[in-house]
């Protein structure tokens, strides 16, 4: 994953 993790953290903190 390139982009920042951060963003995916975020993505993933959403999703739940």
């Amino acid at each position: 994953m390139e982009a920042d993790s951060g963003e995916v953290i975020r993505f993933y903190k959403n999703r739940k």
